[in-house]
């Protein structure tokens, strides 16, 4: 059950990527509103596919806990203090790779589906 909540939860915030990358691209006042009035930090931020795909994971990872709880088997004991920000780390960078996998896979496989309806069989939709 643990891995279907990973997966499932890596899905959606892939989608939501995506989703936030086609409004950038559709709406060129969204895009500048956010490159221009907000800091560079967060301008790049909310602009970068990848760097908005791990923020975006940092934030379902401090919201949920996609593990429920699973710690990595550690070589030696430590402060139980630090397994909280442990589990964040390991949750955070696990969401931000198979999300990020699942994102540009959408993309590559859209890119794809385009060239070959606009390319290849030289149809117009």
């Amino acid at each position: 059950m643990i891995i279907i909540n990973f997966i499932l939860t890596s899905f959606a915030i892939a989608g939501a990527s995506v989703l936030w990358r086609s409004f950038l691209y559709d709406s060129r006042m969204l895009r500048e509103g956010v490159r221009g009035r907000l800091p560079k930090f967060f301008g790049k931020a909310l602009t970068c596919g990848l760097c908005f795909t791990f923020w975006l994971s940092l934030f379902v990872a401090l919201i949920t806990d996609p593990f429920a709880g699973w710690l990595p088997p550690f070589r030696f004991a430590l402060s139980p203090g630090l397994y909280a920000p442990i589990q964040i780390f390991v949750s955070w960078m696990a969401l931000g790779m198979l999300s990020a996998l699942i994102r540009f896979s959408y993309a590559a496989l859209s890119e794809l589906v385009h060239y070959q309806v606009h390319h290849v069989n030289h149809k117009d939709h």
